[in-house]
């Protein structure tokens, strides 16, 4: 919705444009709707798979774009670096506008259930057990959760903002975005200029000066599109497949049983043709001997002790092979983050200039 928006924005300055899209490999084409959207546009239009595998040969440059601020298999952009780096222009990025155009908080939330949202919210699955599994481990005082627990209070009291709702954007705005999604435009940035106009100052003072109601369930954005482009509002909407901006209310059963039915026979097929349907970013890093060959070889390959123990990394390969796979993925991509980072620290101790450009919101 968001790069929806920014493609039709684009339009009105005459600009050339180049568009892209990137879809999983065996996984749901997202390419499909934005070359409609381009050829609705007259937008130059390029689609881009992202291969199995692809973080193996690149994860030392990513670990050096990122400083290591975050886990490595959520960048697909990096598996088309080379791609980006072809290209001339400026990158204009669609960061954050899902935040500001859209509800962050329930209706019902209060300063008395905050902090129980926020810690819902911010605390990814398998990362808890991961945080609590280190802390015993570095011989950390006091608990984990006590200290998280904390740290959120200490910086929700400090955004002084009457508003529930505003101030729960303020509070993913000033946290959720400086330490995940800022630092993923040093990828772009590492090959183009960016700009990104949802962080626009301009646009934070529009969005704070917006009621509630109308920034919730993307009103702005839908009344826009279908104002500004009618034909680009009537292309399928991705998060309410197969609908669009006219009749996304209708996806709801019965309307959309029909769809589902084809829908899961589609992927059934495709697993039985041994085709596994690819959903998450970590399925193309992990699944597979090929990966796991070269997940063992950052993991098991070097002496990680005392910093990262054997049986610690033990515990959660063998939680994320034979339990849950869903849930130990990401305390499995932050262990390979760590391990990456102790194998190079003193190269990057010595040789990491970090700046705060990505920092400020």
């Amino acid at each position: 919705m968001d790069s929806r928006t920014q493609a039709v924005a684009y339009s009105k300055l005459k600009s050339p444009v180049l568009s892209y899209s990137y879809s999983f490999q065996n996984g749901y084409k997202e390419g499909a709707i934005a070359k409609k959207i381009a050829k609705e546009l007259g937008y130059e239009f390029r689609d881009f798979t992202i291969p199995k595998g692809y973080l193996w040969n690149k994860v030392d440059e990513l670990a050096k774009l990122l400083n290591y601020g975050t886990e490595f298999t959520h960048p697909r952009q990096m598996a088309v670096i080379d791609e980006f780096r072809a290209m001339r222009g400026t990158f204009t990025l669609g960061h954050w506008g899902d935040v500001l155009f859209d509800s962050v908080a329930p209706k019902d939330l209060t300063e008395e259930n905050a902090m129980e949202w926020i810690l819902k919210k911010i605390v990814i699955k398998g990362g808890q057990e991961l945080a609590e599994a280190l802390w015993k481990t570095w011989e950390l005082e006091g608990e984990f959760m006590g200290y998280l627990r904390e740290r959120v209070q200490e910086i929700w009291n400090g955004i002084e903002i009457v508003n529930i709702s505003a101030k729960a954007r303020a509070f993913y705005s000033s946290t959720r975005a400086v330490r995940w999604t800022n630092l993923g435009f040093a990828i772009f940035e590492a090959t183009n200029p960016i700009e990104a106009p949802y962080y626009d100052n301009r646009m934070a003072e529009f969005i704070c000066g917006i009621p509630e109601d109308y920034l919730a369930d993307r009103k702005i954005q839908i009344a826009y599109l279908k104002n500004q482009s009618p034909e680009v509002a009537r292309i399928t909407w991705q998060a309410e497949r197969p609908y669009n901006l006219y009749n996304y209310h209708k996806n709801q059963s019965p309307n959309n049983f029909p769809f589902r039915v084809v829908d899961r026979l589609k992927r059934t097929v495709s697993e039985k043709m041994g085709k596994k349907h690819i959903q998450r970013n970590w399925e193309l890093q992990f699944l597979g001997m090929e990966n796991d060959e070269k997940l063992q070889g950052h993991l098991f390959g070097v002496n990680l002790h005392p910093f990262l123990p054997k049986e610690l990394i033990t515990r959660f390969y063998n939680s994320f092979r034979t339990k849950d796979m869903v849930k130990y993925s990401h305390p499995l991509s932050m262990l390979l983050t760590l391990a990456v980072w102790y194998n190079n620290k003193d190269k990057w101790k010595d040789n990491s200039k970090f700046s705060n450009k990505h920092l400020n919101f």
